[in-house]
């Protein structure tokens, strides 16, 4: 039913019933994403500002991503640096209600590479 790239140890009942209902909403099935592909779904489809559940989660699938991408390498140091300034872009971006778009765009291009 959901890709275990898509999942991790903190997830609760709730959050996979969730998931679950999203992507039975968009007609998506998880089995067939990468959490990176996810994310370029997500990305590309602009769900981040279409989908209530998406908008208040993405951060923890950015969060999963990098943390399953960067931080099981050895160069931990460059990794917690990327990862530090893309949470405090997100941060900032919903703080002061900063341009969605471009935050998202530049995610996709650098760390994604997509």
């Amino acid at each position: 039913m959901i890709n275990k790239d898509l999942l991790n140890q903190y997830h609760t009942p709730g959050d996979l019933i969730n998931l679950l209902n999203f992507a039975k909403k968009n007609k998506i099935n998880l089995n067939e994403f990468t959490l990176k592909e996810f994310l370029i779904y997500l990305i590309k489809n602009n769900l981040y500002k279409k989908d209530i559940y998406i908008k208040s989660n993405i951060a923890n699938f950015i969060e999963l991503y990098f943390y399953k991408k960067f931080f099981n390498n050895n160069d931990k140091g460059s990794s917690l640096n990327i990862y530090s300034q893309f949470m405090k872009k997100y941060n900032y971006m919903y703080k002061f209600n900063l341009d969605v778009d471009s935050y998202f765009m530049e995610f996709k291009s650098k760390i994604l590479n997509g």
